[in-house]
């Protein structure tokens, strides 16, 4: 699978600035959220995939990876006005779950339902 998606990695400060997008590039995505476990030598970080899921083409659209919470919730802010809340869906893994602040977190950003989670 070729990509030509631009990866940009966040170690900490604020989010980046995201172009603003117009209504035409609206498109169904797919995010997924994963919670590195901390080791001797590093902090935990957060990954956050967004992925296209319009077509067949399935593709990696933006990677990013946030030391805490409210850069996360910036970007997530960010990403739900480009694509619209109704056009992202959440890959809620079991592990994802069973991390209440960040599927929370997640869930306040999109505006679904945490009870949906449980």
């Amino acid at each position: 699978m070729h990509s030509t998606a631009k990866v940009i990695w966040v170690t900490g400060g604020r989010a980046p600035e995201r172009p603003r997008g117009c209504l035409e590039s609206v498109m169904a995505v797919e995010l997924v959220v994963s919670l590195s476990e901390p080791g001797d030598r590093s902090q935990p970080w957060i990954e956050a995939l967004l992925w296209s899921v319009a077509n067949e083409d399935t593709r990696l659209l933006e990677s990013q990876r946030f030391t805490g919470g409210a850069d996360l919730r910036v970007w997530l802010k960010a990403i739900a006005a480009e694509h619209g809340r109704g056009n992202i869906r959440v890959r809620w893994t079991d592990k994802l779950k069973a991390n209440f602040a960040l599927s929370h977190l997640i869930a306040a950003c999109l505006d679904l339902s945490v009870s949906a989670l449980l």
